[in-house]
This record gives structure tokens, C-alpha cells and sequence, in this order.
């Protein structure tokens, strides 16, 4: 459910660098939220010369974005900048002032997933067994389903 997008130079993450990234970015988010590791998303966007720009210049800068459920405290959310930041400049080697990152509530109702809506904070463990025993039930009953 959390969504963290990195947006990147082109070809400035090694392919172990952007795997290295994700699972600090997920550990991090379970760390302090303490959601499932299962629910958390890392997308990369790489970015061309000419599409990233600061203050009007072309930029190296990376900037991630995550879409978290709403009701975290601020302090988790300032902790989620700090630790996602640190984990960024540390894997891709750059100052941490070349990483910018954003933190926004969306409320669970508005987020669906594995085609059901997410549940309020809390709810994630019952919400997920349920989810894995509709999918273990597909499974039985047509071996040939995609095993995602």
C-alpha cells in the first residue's frame, strides 16, 4: 500500500544500487510505521538529461516520493524523510543534499489493492491473511493462475 516512486538520473543507479535502495526504503517503512514489508512498493523513473531540472538547471538531483496511509504521526513521517534520505545518498554515494523527499497521506479509502480497499492503520495482518487465503483458493482451484 505505501507507494515510494524514485525519480532518477538516467543510468545514475546500478541496477544492485536501485535492489539496495528498495529493500532499505522497505525495511525503513516497516521499521516505523511497523506495516508488512508485503505492502510496500518502490517504483524507479529515470529520468533523461533534459527532464530533471532545479532552480532552472539541469539537475542530478533524486527525488522520492512516498504515498503512505493517512493517520501516521508527524514525528514517523519526519523519520520516514530522514531514514529514506539517509538510505539514498548513503546507496547512491551522492550528498545528502542532492535528495529531495516527499511524504503524502492518502487516506485508505482511497487506495485499492489486490482488488480490495486498504484497511485502516492497524488492520494490515487480517487484511492480508485474508487477502492470501482468497489467493491460496484461486490457486486450488485453477493450478494455471498466475502465481503473483
Amino acid at each position: 500500500m505505501p507507494f515510494y516512486t524514485c525519480h532518477v538520473p538516467a543510468g545514475f543507479l546500478t541496477d544492485n544500487q536501485k535492489g539496495d535502495l528498495a529493500l532499505a526504503i522497505t525495511r525503513i517503512h516497516s521499521d516505523v510505521t511497523a506495516a508488512p514489508p508485503d505492502l510496500v512498493h518502490v517504483i524507479y523513473n529515470e529520468l533523461a538529461a533534459a527532464d530533471n531540472y532545479t532552480a532552472g538547471e539541469p539537475s542530478v538531483d533524486t527525488i522520492i516520493t512516498g504515498h503512505i496511509r493517512a493517520g501516521r504521526s508527524d514525528a514517523d513521517k519526519q523519520r520516514l524523510l530522514r531514514e529514506v534520505a539517509g538510505a539514498g545518498a548513503a546507496i547512491s554515494r551522492q550528498p545528502l543534499d542532492t535528495i529531495a523527499v516527499f511524504i503524502r497521506d492518502v487516506p485508505p479509502k482511497y487506495i485499492l489493492e489486490r482488488g480490495d480497499i486498504a484497511p485502516e492503520l492497524g488492520g494490515e495482518d487480517a487484511w492480508l491473511a485474508t487477502h492470501e487465503r482468497t489467493r491460496a483458493a484461486r490457486l486450488a482451484n485453477n493450478p494455471t493462475a498466475p502465481r503473483v
